[in-house]
């Protein structure tokens, strides 16, 4: 009888310990949803670089899960790659309204004052436009002024 118990006791304590490492992320798809193209470009502001600005592409049509938005973080060079599902896959093929926000890092939980003006920030006022073709795209870049 012990011999029985403990196999059970075995059992359930291993379904407990599997149940756990088999669940995903449910907040990410575990596939791409849609086929999305490389996408690479440079922003620049005056001129000069914006390291650790956030480009973000907001598609034309609206955000759903057939047109996602993508978004890339600016190097020390200005150079970006988009990121959709992974990082540095790229964006679905479409037309897309860009934004650029880049604040003064002063605390790591907190954003500092803008380093762009504001309507940078937001889709219908920055005046930034691109459409992301089949394949590879080279962006002509971003070069912001006040």
């Amino acid at each position: 009888m012990f011999a029985k118990t403990q196999s059970w006791t075995s059992l359930l304590l291993a379904g407990l310990v599997a149940v756990p490492l088999g669940c995903g992320n449910n907040n990410q798809p575990s596939r791409p949803v849609v086929d999305v193209s490389a996408v690479k470009g440079k922003v620049t502001f005056e001129g000069q670089p914006t390291p650790g600005a956030t480009v973000t592409f907001h598609p034309v049509s609206g955000v759903s899960e057939k047109t996602p938005a993508a978004s890339g973080i600016v190097g020390d060079d200005g150079s970006f790659q988009l990121t959709t599902y992974k990082q540095n896959d790229g964006a679905a093929p479409g037309k897309y309204k860009v934004t650029a926000y880049w604040t003064k890092p002063t605390d790591p939980d907190v954003d500092g004052p803008p380093l762009l003006p504001l309507k940078y920030s937001d889709p219908q006022l920055s005046g930034l436009e691109i459409e992301v073709q089949k394949g590879t795209n080279e962006l002509a870049p971003f070069n912001l002024v006040p």
